[in-house]
């Protein structure tokens, strides 16, 4: 494959904006400086995109030394801010603004007087593992890491829990019995620091949990999360796409503002946490949250900082904390908290850090955020104009206005995956990127040529009409096609061995580990050669591709997934086959 210096392609992508952006204006976009206050919509899409496309391309596959320098740095001054944090009310207004946080968070944690969760038992019978590494495993997928790894905890209470209550299952006890048999439990002090790619200058810090303590962490978020459902009508897994239309509404409206924090969860200090969350929690979260973390180079540091974004409870815990702010802030303005109906006439909505409320409590959520500890990110709030940003989707005026990221073009997939986005974003905007798209696509000695309804990495989406050497059998409305597939990474389960492909840690036997593995649907039916077995997926660590073919009797129509009042199929087609040069 070829190989494009990022240059060549800023270049070409100045060419394609220099219709709606100058020079100056086009260097102002990659400085990162904010847009001016009276750009039309176009622009303010062209600036978005100018200053994304090669924001977080990076061509190495692990972070640099220097990226992993900076990262750390920013953690260790967030662990720093916690230590030193004290919740300092000024007057009377700030104490009355604590306070109401305070309420919020106790009524949340203990609805109808009940609280959400009141034994160990619940939380053990919650649990699970998340897709991710834990400490002392050999392996990242569950059976690997519950059922033939080293268990690790962080103190004896944590392996006694665990012990004790996994006892009374007798597939739990037999499975760990054949586990311990292996491999002792081991005690370790706290996570485990490391660090993945963001962008060049800067890498993204991740902590790895012990496993005894990653299991309960997550039975703990399990019940916050179905906690936010109850209280403020917040769903994890449908939460940013309301935001998203809050953002669109507040961009037109002008009534909401979308509020963004830096490092909000290394920025929940254990110090706040001990005066503003319920006593009878706070003995659970320290249970099971580390206490240090280990540092690359091997050094322990105390954590002052609740937990890590590694933490199972992190996430569902600033949500809920920061629902409580903006709950607060509202009772003091007299403001009723709107989280039921369509989400652009709702007037509260939260995920993360990604927070969304009322202009007129904006600077009150500000100011009580500060006296929390937490640091508003300037460049990403916004309160005033006709640009807004939430989880993702940034809207100007009510249209979308959200910039493409490139972060890879080592290969010919990652090359269709940017020329797809690109695509979509021209269908969406209106706007031609022929020199940009006509770049990449050089970079494809073959380029394979899809339908819109597949994956990104699979080849490029065209209309049917565009595409060149295909199979079509009109008489039944059928065309075949060639794409590419990520080959599924997994584990062959025999009935008395696991079959481990090359490079994998071997995997001993475990037929009650197994069992539960089933139970957990992480161990699922497959045909293979010919005859039906049983398989376990395992977490992609480099991605191999493989050409297959396929058929389709519907090429040109747009999956509901990628189709949206902004981007139809008529509207993608058109920008395609102007970014491909179809009618040159």
């Amino acid at each position: 494959m070829k190989h494009i210096n990022s240059d060549a392609l800023l270049r070409s992508l100045h060419d394609d904006l220099s219709v709606h952006l100058d020079q100056y204006q086009l260097s102002s976009s990659l400085a990162g400086k904010p847009l001016w206050p009276d750009a039309s919509v176009k622009q303010a899409q062209c600036y978005a995109l100018a200053g994304s496309l090669l924001k977080k391309f990076n061509e190495e596959a692990v972070p640099s030394d220097a990226a992993c320098s900076a990262a750390l740095t920013e953690f260790l001054a967030a662990n720093d801010r916690c230590r030193e944090f004290k919740l300092s009310p000024v007057d009377l207004r700030d104490e009355e603004l604590i306070n109401g946080v305070k309420q919020a968070l106790y009524e949340f944690f203990n609805p109808r007087g009940f609280p959400l969760f009141s034994t160990y038992d619940e939380l053990f019978e919650a649990g699970s593992l998340g897709k991710g590494q834990n400490r002392l495993a050999r392996a990242s997928d569950i059976y690997t890491k519950m059922f033939d790894s080293p268990l690790s905890y962080t103190t004896e209470t944590v392996h006694f829990l665990w012990t004790r209550i996994a006892s009374r299952d007798p597939r739990w006890s037999h499975a760990l019995k054949a586990v311990t048999g292996r491999y002792v439990p081991k005690a370790v002090a706290g996570n485990q620091l490391s660090f993945v790619n963001k962008n060049v200058t800067i890498a993204r810090c991740i902590s790895t949990e012990p496993t005894m303590n990653m299991w309960f962490q997550l039975g703990v978020g399990s019940y916050l999360t179905e906690g936010l459902r109850r209280r403020w009508n917040i769903d994890l897994a449908t939460q940013p796409d309301i935001n998203g239309e809050m953002a669109c509404a507040g961009s037109m409206g002008n009534h909401l503002s979308t509020i963004d924090l830096k490092s909000a969860s290394d920025s929940i200090a254990f110090g706040l946490c001990e005066q503003i969350l319920p006593k009878e929690l706070m003995v659970y979260l320290c249970q099971f949250r580390s206490k240090t973390v280990t540092l690359p180079n091997k050094e322990e540091v105390p954590l002052h900082m609740m937990s890590t974004m590694g933490n199972g409870f992190t996430f569902p815990l600033q949500t809920a904390i920061f629902s409580a702010v903006i709950t607060a802030a509202y009772k003091h303005h007299g403001i009723k908290p709107v989280v039921y109906g369509p989400a652009c006439e709702r007037n509260f909505g939260v995920f993360g850090d990604d927070m969304i409320c009322h202009t007129k409590a904006t600077r009150t959520v500000v100011r009580l955020l500060g006296l929390l500890g937490f640091i508003v990110n300037g460049s990403k709030s916004f309160v005033e104009g006709p640009f807004r940003e939430s989880c993702g989707k940034d809207w100007f005026l009510g249209q979308p206005c959200r910039g493409v990221y490139v972060k890879s073009l080592a290969t010919p997939q990652a090359c269709a995956v940017a020329i797809n986005a690109l695509n979509r974003w021209s269908g969406t905007t209106g706007i031609t990127l022929r020199e940009t798209v006509k770049c990449l696509l050089n970079l494809i000695r073959r380029p394979k040529w899809v339908p819109p309804d597949e994956n990104d990495d699979a080849g490029v989406h065209v209309p049917l009409d565009m595409a060149v050497g295909l199979k079509k059998h009109q008489q039944h409305g059928i065309v075949g096609y060639t794409y590419d597939a990520a080959i599924e990474s997994y584990l062959v389960v025999k009935r008395r061995s696991i079959v481990c492909g090359h490079g994998e840690v071997p995997r001993n036997y475990n037929p009650h580990g197994l069992w539960l593995c089933f139970l957990l649907g992480a161990l699922r039916s497959r045909k293979i050669n010919d005859s039906r077995g049983y398989i376990l997926s395992l977490r992609q660590r480099g991605v191999v591709y493989k050409t297959r073919r396929k058929v389709t009797p519907m090429w040109d129509a747009l999956s509901p997934q990628r189709s949206t009042e902004w981007l139809t199929g008529p509207r993608w087609s058109a920008a395609v086959r102007d970014n491909l040069g179809y009618f040159e």
